[in-house]
């Protein structure tokens, strides 16, 4: 159980330090990696895909999803559940007693931890997770699942991929 801990305790630093901002290198603010130059562009070339950020505080992933559903998708009563907002206005991270973890930020921050991610994980921790959201990624080692919607992406760590997707689904659609 200790090092399940250890390892959800890094992968959400990592995720808390992605946020911080792009290289100064880029004036762009976009990574280049070989995972986010892989990735193509949702929207039609050329065309605006960019929509205005949410304002104000993040959603509290314990709440989207209640006791019952997350339960239900789970498999197994997830216990108490307690925020945390390192930064409320760009993630708020919801842990629960069994150890599951569930994670809230803005769209903004998705290729900055990508990159975090593949940095401290290794360039092939990830793996696409097809079927949710507009993008996702599964890392096995950490039993964590991030995945994109529109404002917002999730994470959830301590689950199976099966329902690990199916609680960021519920989570992406409550929001």
């Amino acid at each position: 159980m200790l090092p399940r801990l250890v390892l959800a305790s890094f992968t959400l630093a990592t995720l808390s330090l992605a946020g911080c901002g792009g290289s100064d290198d880029d004036p762009s603010g976009t990574p280049e990696t070989e995972l986010g130059a892989s990735r193509e562009s949702v929207g039609p070339e050329g065309a605006d895909t960019t929509e205005a950020a949410p304002t104000g505080e993040v959603p509290d992933p314990c709440t989207l999803l209640d006791t019952e559903q997350l339960t239900d998708l789970l498999g197994a009563d997830p216990g108490e559940g307690s925020v945390a907002g390192p930064v409320p206005d760009q993630r708020k991270i919801c842990t629960f007693s069994t150890g599951v973890i569930l994670a809230v930020e803005v769209a903004a921050d998705w290729d900055e931890t990508l990159v975090q991610l593949e940095k401290n994980a290794g360039k092939d921790a990830l793996e696409p997770a097809a079927g949710v959201g507009t993008e996702a990624y599964w890392q096995e080692k950490g039993q964590q699942l991030i995945a994109l919607g529109e404002h917002y992406f999730v994470g959830v760590t301590g689950a199976d991929q099966a329902a690990g997707k199916a609680v960021a689904e519920g989570m992406l659609a409550a929001l």
